[in-house]
């Protein structure tokens, strides 16, 4: 087993945070662009086709009829991984750097919610929806490639891993993928606008390879899971 970071954007972490609050209903997967992307790499015999590729035992993804071969990804089910997403500390202590800040100290959360239920606010519930109503002595916006390990308070037990086409993702993968019960769109069509919000336009269309991480995710920093 082994535990990796993985950063999330907030509306990604509500969506999380809504499947732990009510099973069924939020983000039970994450995909991933392949870096580099895989290419044509002839095999000869049964139709065999491979595409060079980093991250995999073997350098190689590998097809046949059967479908995926010899695919070991980092992470690999079993493993997991801990959440970093937008954060904030209180003004007192906003020009410390993250390694320079306790580890007891109160973390805000952009998507909503502390890690104490301090001022306020339970670890899960939203900010109100203007900036200027939040507390004054709210620190500065931190983006989620700054938190440190013991300010996430979600982990991810991952439980499957595969490899495929962005466009190849189904209606229900998209639903899995976070889309809120309240979107009109069908799933593929909520996913593919997502998408492109978070990858620029057009990036859908290019269709790249992406890992797909399945995960069960728990409220938990995790350095404080049992086992």
């Amino acid at each position: 087993m082994t535990d990796r970071p993985i950063p999330f954007s907030p509306p990604m972490v509500r969506a999380i945070l809504r499947e732990i609050e009510q099973p069924g209903t939020g983000k039970t997967q994450t995909r991933r662009v392949l870096k580099p992307q895989p290419y044509d790499f002839p095999h000869p015999g049964d139709g065999l086709r491979c595409w060079n590729a980093s991250g995999v035992v073997g350098g190689r993804i590998c097809i046949t009829d059967r479908g995926l071969l010899n695919l070991h990804r980092k992470p690999r089910a079993g493993d997991r991984l801990w959440v970093k997403e937008a954060w904030r500390v209180w003004a007192g202590v906003d020009k410390l750097p993250p390694r320079d800040l306790r580890t007891d100290a109160i973390v805000i959360y952009g998507a909503g919610g502390s890690s104490e239920a301090s001022e306020g606010y339970r670890r899960t519930s939203e900010w109100p929806a203007s900036e200027s109503s939040r507390p004054k002595n709210l620190g500065r916006y931190r983006h989620a490639r700054f938190m440190p390990r013991w300010a996430s308070r979600i982990t991810l037990l991952v439980t499957d891993v595969r490899v495929e086409r962005l466009n190849d993702i189904s209606e229900a993968d998209a639903m899995a993928e976070g889309m809120p019960a309240s979107v009109a769109n069908s799933p593929r069509v909520w996913f593919m606008t997502l998408w492109n919000s978070l990858h620029g336009p057009g990036s859908w269309e290019a269709n790249p390879w992406v890992a797909v991480y399945g995960f069960r995710p728990v409220l938990a920093n995790i350095d404080a899971m049992e086992g």
